[in-house]
């Protein structure tokens, strides 16, 4: 519940998020996808219950400890002044050439950086001004990857994206093993969610349902509801 708001955002939410399980997180404008990635992230405390992390709330970690496990990318993260390699390093300082071209290739973002001039080392404008919005998202999310954290957590990361380039990038995730990844997003792509282990589908602050892709379209629910007008 938020400070000096009458109703809980979040309601009864209640789930476990395995080692390496890549998740799904959907739901309309509001239902409280962006407050519960807020929380994991401890921008927001619980005001009932717990949140663990192997078991350990996550109120006893510190903030920097916090951040060693969970590798976060909003909708509309920043660059900073400098170059590519040096914002790549941000994310991790002992970075490798390799390490980094890796990771801009799982982001599909190596195409474009490798066309420019001065590849790792082109220049970018405070906030990333010199790139459009969606080449600064590949380059959050390869920031994001470069980290090797054991969580990741991509809220809405690729709403800039067309859908052909968000699905290479989920196919990168997903592939990633004994990564715990957990994705919102808006992109109903059959093909793409087929491949999660599971989706979180929220309406109003709770999760209504929970389960595989085939699980959640065969109880014709609200997510089937909702892939269906989407198609």
């Amino acid at each position: 519940k938020y400070e000096g708001a009458e109703k809980a955002m979040l309601n009864h939410v209640d789930f476990t998020a395995k080692v390496g399980e890549k998740i799904a997180i959907i739901g309309s404008t509001g239902a409280g996808k962006s407050t519960l990635v807020n929380l994991l992230m401890r921008f927001l405390d619980t005001t009932s219950g717990e949140l663990l992390m192997n078991g350990v709330n996550i109120k006893e970690f510190t903030e920097k400890e916090l951040r060693e496990q969970i590798a976060f990318v909003p909708q509309n993260r920043m660059l900073f002044e400098g170059s590519i390699r040096d914002n790549l390093r941000f994310g991790n300082e002992h970075a490798t050439d390799e390490e980094m071209i890796q990771a801009l290739k799982q982001a599909e973002a190596w195409e474009f950086v490798s066309s420019l001039e001065e590849g790792l080392d082109a220049h970018v404008e405070q906030k990333g001004d010199n790139f459009s919005g969606g080449q600064k998202q590949r380059l959050s999310i390869a920031r994001a990857l470069i980290r090797k954290t054991p969580i990741l957590l991509l809220d809405e990361a690729t709403s800039s994206l067309d859908n052909q380039v968000t699905t290479e990038i989920e196919s990168s995730i997903l592939d990633i093993q004994n990564l715990t990844a957990l994705v919102v997003t808006h992109k109903l792509n059959e093909n793409i969610l087929k491949r999660y282990d599971r989706i979180l589908f929220m309406k109003a602050g709770v999760i209504v349902e929970d389960g595989s892709f085939s699980d959640l379209m065969d109880r014709r629910g609200e997510f089937y509801k909702l892939f269906e007008l989407s198609v």
